[in-house]
C-alpha cells in the first residue's frame, strides 16, 4: 500500500477579500506574500525586475534590494541651470524603465516633508491596527572610501549605545533600474548592493558621515523606512567631529540640534526587502525562478504602489 500522501500547504495569509485559498509549491511555502500597502498590475514590467533579481544574486551574496522614491531629473535643453523631471523632456506618457546614465538623467532620492511626514503619519496609524511591526532606529554611519569607486565601508553606531560599534559592513554597489513615473509625483530606483561583514578600517579616511532617524515599518518580507538624515560631506572629516555628531545626538534624540553649517538635509522614503536570506533561500529552491519571479511581482507593485500614496495625500494604505 503506497505512504500516505503528504497535505498540501495552504496560503492563508492574503487579505480577507480572497475569494479561494491557494496551494503553494515547495518553493512557495518559503515566501509569505502580505500585500500591506495594496497592488497594482504591473506583471509585465516586474518580469524584468525578477530578471534582474536574479541575475544580481548570482553574480554576489548578501544582496540587498531597495526601491527609493525621488525624482529622475535631467537639464532643461534651452536653460541649463534648470532640472526637469525626465518625462517631461522625453514625452514619456506611462510607468516606464529608463537608461538614466544613457539619457544623460540623474536621480534625486530626497523628497518633500510634507509627502515624508504625511506618509509616517499614515503608516503610523495602519501599524496600530496591528498590520505592520513599528521599529525606531538613531544611529550615525561613518562611510570609509576605499580604493574602488563602486564599494564603501559602513561603519554604524547605534545612539543607544555610542560606546560600541552596531555593525561594520563593505557595500558594493551592483546595479540599479530607474522607473520613470509619470503619473505620480515620484519615480523610483530599484536597486541591488552586496553587503558583507568585515573589520573596521585602520588607514582609510572618512569620506562621509552621515546621521540617521528612521522609522520602519516591517510587513512579512519587506520594510518601508522612512528616514531623516543629516549627511556630511566635506574635505577633511575627522573621527574627532564624528564622535562629536554621535555625542550630539545621543543626547538630545534629535537631528534639529546637529550643526547645520555643511550639512545636507534629506528626507528619504523606500522599500526593501528586509529579509535578508529570502532571495539566497529563493535561489537554491528547486523551483527558484518561479519564487523570484513572485517575489519581485510583489515588491514592484508595492514600490509602485507606494509612489502613489506619497503622491496623494488622501491616500492610506487599503483597509
Amino acid at each position: 500500500q503506497p505512504p500516505p500522501k503528504k497535505k498540501a500547504k495552504i496560503d492563508s495569509t492574503f487579505p480577507s477579500s480572497a475569494t479561494q485559498t491557494r496551494v503553494l509549491t515547495d518553493a512557495e511555502s518559503t515566501y509569505t506574500s502580505v500585500p500591506l500597502l495594496g497592488r497594482s498590475n504591473v506583471t509585465g514590467s516586474s518580469k524584468e525586475f525578477a530578471s534582474f533579481i536574479l541575475k544580481q544574486c548570482k553574480l554576489a551574496s548578501n544582496v540587498e534590494v531597495e526601491a527609493k522614491l525621488g525624482r529622475l531629473l535631467m537639464k532643461e535643453p534651452e536653460q541649463k541651470q534648470h532640472d526637469i523631471r525626465v518625462h517631461q523632456q522625453m514625452g514619456i506618457k506611462s510607468t516606464s524603465w529608463i537608461d538614466a546614465k544613457r539619457i544623460g538623467a540623474r536621480f534625486q532620492s530626497n523628497i518633500e516633508p510634507q509627502a515624508f511626514h504625511h506618509l509616517n503619519a499614515k503608516l503610523h496609524e495602519w501599524t496600530a491596527r496591528g498590520k505592520a511591526r513599528y521599529q525606531r532606529s538613531r544611529s550615525v554611519d561613518k562611510i570609509y572610501a576605499t580604493h574602488s569607486r563602486q564599494s564603501c565601508i559602513r561603519v554604524s553606531i547605534d545612539i543607544e549605545q555610542p560606546g560600541q560599534i552596531k555593525e561594520v559592513i563593505e557595500k558594493t554597489r551592483l546595479s540599479s533600474l530607474d522607473i520613470c513615473n509619470p503619473n505620480q509625483k515620484w519615480d523610483l530606483r530599484i536597486s541591488a548592493s552586496s553587503e558583507t561583514p568585515c573589520v573596521k578600517p585602520k588607514h582609510l579616511r572618512i569620506c562621509s558621515v552621515r546621521v540617521k532617524d528612521r522609522a520602519s515599518f516591517i510587513y512579512g518580507h519587506f520594510s518601508v523606512d522612512v528616514t531623516g538624515t543629516y549627511t556630511y560631506s566635506f574635505k577633511g572629516i575627522t573621527e574627532e567631529f564624528a564622535d562629536g555628531l554621535i555625542e550630539t545626538f545621543h543626547t538630545k534624540k534629535n537631528l534639529k540640534y546637529l550643526p547645520k553649517e555643511q550639512a545636507k538635509r534629506s528626507c528619504e522614503l523606500e522599500l526593501e526587502i528586509v529579509d535578508k536570506a529570502l532571495l539566497q533561500r529563493a535561489l537554491n529552491c528547486k523551483e527558484g525562478a518561479t519564487l523570484i519571479q513572485r517575489i519581485a511581482c510583489d515588491f514592484a507593485q508595492d514600490a509602485l504602489y507606494l509612489t502613489k500614496l506619497a503622491s496623494q495625500p488622501q491616500s492610506v494604505p487599503h483597509q
